[in-house]
């Protein structure tokens, strides 16, 4: 009894908190392919170059000959090798130079790059595409509020707090502890009702 009311409680909150601001409701994420991490700015004592994280969040491998990555310059692209592959529930680097981040990442096996661009320290629009042109994924990120400013240049990266979370929307990222988290499980990771509700709470755009 006491927990169907603590349930009825937690579920009116969550009403409360969509109905006063609709545009912070992390919505459900229908996606499998998800840019799950975000390194667009690196301290200068674990300078690593500008990495992202791909995670694949079904159940099957998904193979990525022909995929693409982009930022906001049409000429910026890089075209995934021909036998490249994301494992199921499994996650790869995408990095701007693999050497750097290898020294400092020895343990990251599922590593693709070097990018020949850099991505913005100001905050830009980054995408993923299919071998057909069809948008997989995109992020637009910020380095100002409501997004997470500790990865501007302070160590940090941006983490999604969840991948079933909408990617596009600042709540759903966190930052994450030392210097990242390539190829595991974010630092942030929580699939708690009661952060959700917080971080509705207390973010706003």
């Amino acid at each position: 009894m006491c927990r169907y009311i603590q349930i009825l409680i937690i579920s009116s909150i969550m009403i409360m908190v969509s109905c006063q601001d609709e545009e912070n409701l992390i919505i459900s994420n229908e996606k499998n392919l998800i840019i799950n991490e975000i390194n667009y700015n690196s301290s200068e004592v674990f300078d690593t170059k500008d990495w992202i994280e791909i995670y694949n969040k079904s159940d099957t491998i998904i193979y990525l000959r022909g995929y693409y990555f982009t930022d906001e310059n049409p000429d910026h692209i890089y075209l995934f090798p021909e036998n490249s592959f994301i494992g199921a529930n499994d996650y790869i680097i995408l990095a701007q130079d693999t050497t750097v981040f290898s020294t400092l990442f020895p343990n990251v096996v599922n590593l693709y790059g070097p990018f020949s661009f850099g991505l913005s320290g100001k905050g830009e629009e980054i995408n993923l595409y299919d071998k057909f042109d069809n948008l997989i994924d995109r992020v637009e990120y910020k380095d100002s509020y409501p997004w997470p400013t500790e990865p501007d240049g302070n160590g940090p990266t941006l983490e999604l707090i969840n991948p079933d979370f909408a990617n596009e929307i600042a709540n759903a990222w966190g930052f994450s502890i030392e210097n990242g988290t390539p190829g595991i499980i974010n630092s942030v990771y929580s699939d708690s009702l009661l952060y959700i509700i917080r971080k509705l709470s207390k973010n706003s755009y």
